[in-house]
């Protein structure tokens, strides 16, 4: 059960990612290579590099958070600042 004072708020599906990684990743050496997926809108891509992977993941969080902001616009609330509450069910980001 999650209380008001809670510091860790429930995290929402539309900020959530699944990395999976090839065998030859060593991270501790900076060799990482794999496929990133979006979990909610399911828009994936393969990856070389750590900058490549946290573009990816950026690139899909700016969409996000757009259209989240564009729907509260349209529903003619204020703005809320990024992660601030989850998109509505079957929003989701535009492809990348």
């Amino acid at each position: 059960m999650v209380s008001g004072s809670d510091p860790h708020p429930p995290l929402a599906p539309h900020y959530a990612f699944v990395v999976q990684y090839t065998p030859d990743t060593q991270i501790e050496v900076g060799r990482v290579r794999g496929r990133v997926e979006h979990v909610v809108s399911r828009y994936a891509s393969h990856f070389e590099s750590l900058e490549a992977l946290l573009a990816f993941m950026a690139q899909v969080l700016r969409e996000v958070t757009a259209h989240e902001q564009a729907a509260e616009a349209e529903a003619g609330k204020p703005p809320t600042l990024h992660g601030d509450r989850p998109l509505h069910p079957g929003e989701s980001g535009k492809k990348v």
